[in-house]
């Protein structure tokens, strides 16, 4: 009787290291932070985010369209204080002076408040209000890599940026909102809180703080949320 002969069957390997957590925590994000728990890793996922935060801020600067469109806001919200003509030309022309530093403004701002503090506050909520015993660096890698989230949702906007001319593109619920309650600050919060990109980083930073705290995902998700919506209505206020 013949021997059958079988061919050994290769399985794909599973995606190892740095890739497998940067696309995890796109389509698997437990996996990620399980791996982040273990080795925090903060530095490949900032330098990608400030790279595409730098790229936005460059095309701001350069597209004739959202400089004009830029400058059409300045003025808008400098006529709207009761300035002379001189006031406003002066206030326009110091912008003109300050804005070949937004690249650096577009990545510097948002990685000291949403990495170097944003890592404190969740420090904070994980030890105190959760109970948890986290490490500060664990926080640094949670938030950096749920970053990944907001640099994917900048890159999808972009090119709808350029197109319109608009640099109010956002996928959120102020869509609904016509366009004369942009100053409002119900548009501007709706605009941030409700961003399909701002939910969704909600939820990967929830699974995050989860993982790394070993807490359920329903004691975790509603203390960020309250906590972004704080932060939402604050910068509402201040824009």
């Amino acid at each position: 009787m013949d021997q059958e002969s079988s061919a050994p069957v290769v399985s794909p390997q599973p995606l190892s290291g740095l890739w497998a957590r940067i696309i995890n925590v796109f389509l698997n994000p437990q996996k990620t932070f399980q791996a982040v728990k273990v080795r925090p890793d903060w530095l490949v996922p900032v330098l990608i985010f400030a790279a595409v935060m730098g790229l936005f801020g460059y095309i701001q600067i350069t597209d004739p369209g959202l400089v004009q469109s830029a400058k059409t806001l300045t003025m808008d919200k400098l006529e709207g204080k009761n300035l002379t003509a001189e006031q406003i030309d002066a206030a326009l022309a110091m912008g003109d002076k300050f804005r070949a530093f937004t690249p650096i403004q577009s990545v510097l701002i948002p990685l000291l408040m949403f990495v170097v503090l944003g890592a404190g506050v969740w420090l904070f909520v994980s030890n105190t209000l959760l109970g948890a015993r986290a490490r500060y660096i664990q926080m640094v890698s949670v938030t950096a890599y749920t970053l990944l989230i907001t640099a994917l949702g900048t890159l999808i906007k972009l090119p709808v940026m350029v197109s319109t001319s608009n640099l109010f593109v956002h996928f959120s619920l102020a869509t609904f909102l016509p366009d004369s309650s942009r100053e409002t600050f119900f548009y501007k919060f709706l605009m941030s809180a409700t961003d399909l990109f701002s939910i969704w980083a909600m939820a990967v930073l929830s699974i995050g703080i989860a993982v790394i705290c070993d807490l359920k995902i329903n004691k975790v998700w509603p203390i960020v949320v309250v906590v972004n919506l704080l932060v939402f209505a604050l910068s509402a206020l201040a824009m």
